[in-house]
């Protein structure tokens, strides 16, 4: 992780992707169990006249903050808080899905969201290839599951899941 940004001062600042240029507010933070954390910016153009809004999704290291300054006005930041559930199996008591918590994303117009992924089976009709996001609200953990330490799984460099909550904004991934 880019040591030099604290997370908590990283909402509604702008700023900048060092490798391609894109220039953006963070709208939303992504951390992975494997170690990765994203930021999501967001660009504000206009084409022919009309307004549009452009979310990328960079890693950390590729981000530089341009200003200390809130870059939104009459919006209201949350605070930033590390994430919960790594590593534990959980379930979402809507749908019943099961699966361990990988990932944490915080955008701030929407509610804290949870990536679970299923245990793969042994038929191979079971397997799940992706898993979901779920709002924090719908997560329970579950018991008599064992839990998956972080550090059990890192490697020499950070990882994470690619893809994101469904928004009403299309987010792109640059890797």
């Amino acid at each position: 992780m880019n040591e030099s940004i604290d997370l908590k001062q990283l909402f509604g600042r702008k700023c900048k992707d060092v490798i391609t240029g894109f220039e953006g507010v963070c709208v939303g933070i992504v951390e992975h169990m494997f170690g990765c954390t994203d930021v999501i910016l967001e660009s504000h153009t206009t084409k022919d006249r009309k307004p549009r809004v452009t979310p990328y999704q960079f890693s950390i290291e590729r981000i530089k903050v341009l200003s200390s300054d809130i870059a939104l006005e009459d919006i209201t930041i949350p605070e930033y808080e590390a994430p919960q559930h790594f590593g534990i199996m959980c379930r979402d008591k809507v749908t019943g899905y099961e699966g361990y918590c990988l990932s944490c994303c915080d955008i701030f117009y929407t509610s804290r969201q949870y990536f679970l992924l299923a245990k793969c089976k042994r038929k191979k009709k079971d397997r799940r290839k992706s898993g979901i996001w779920i709002d924090e609200g719908r997560l329970e953990e579950l018991e008599g599951y064992e839990i998956i330490d972080q550090e059990s799984v890192s490697s020499g460099r950070p990882g994470g899941i690619n893809g994101l909550p469904e928004t009403s904004l299309p987010i792109r991934v640059s890797n």
